[in-house]
């Protein structure tokens, strides 16, 4: 998708404007005094109602490309190598609340930050920053697969920290047990 200049929209309303006080111009010379005015209340109405009509359509597709752009940019976050480590630490080295203290301070740490974007991601998905539908879609399988060993790290953590980290990612593995999503 092509992107749209930040000067289109302000430009349009300039345009609109402009355009407004030519056709006002125009309609009140060619009425004459005194017959203008509700040829002019019809048109103030109408370009009003059109500009606000303009400004509902801006302001739901910005609405809506800034939770894609959210969404793409944690998605970048997420396919770092660093995290695609820690999640291969946690498919591959964590089997159980009592294999997590095997890790190195590497592991644990890389673990931990996928984890952690993880979490960030289930928030944002919770609180509707970004699309549910395309977070499910593109991490819901891979989270659904990692789970018992994810669990098995908030296990870990709650009983180092003496709390619950991570409430999001734990609540969106819920929701993923309640719908697993397909395999494509």
């Amino acid at each position: 998708m092509k992107r749209i200049s930040p000067y289109f929209w302000p430009a349009v309303f300039v345009l609109g404007a402009v355009v407004g006080a030519i056709v006002t111009c125009v309609v009140r010379f060619l009425t004459g005094p005194g017959k203008a005015i509700p040829t002019l209340q019809m048109g103030a109405v109408s370009i009003a109602g059109l500009a606000f009509a303009v400004a509902i359509l801006t302001f739901c597709f910005n609405w809506r490309k800034s939770k894609t752009d959210l969404f793409i940019s944690m998605h970048e976050k997420l396919i770092d190598p660093a995290v695609q480590n820690g999640r291969k630490v946690i498919s591959d080295k964590v089997k159980g609340i009592g294999t997590i203290h095997h890790l190195t301070t590497t592991e644990f740490e890389s673990a931990n930050r996928a984890l952690a974007l993880y979490d960030t991601l289930a928030m944002y998905a919770r609180r509707r920053y970004i699309i549910k539908r395309d977070f499910i879609g593109t991490w819901g399988l891979a989270m659904h697969r990692r789970a018992p060993q994810i669990r098995a790290f908030i296990a870990y953590r709650a009983s180092m920290d003496g709390y619950m980290s991570w409430k999001h990612l734990s609540s969106m593995l819920d929701v993923l047990d309640k719908n697993p999503p397909k395999d494509n």
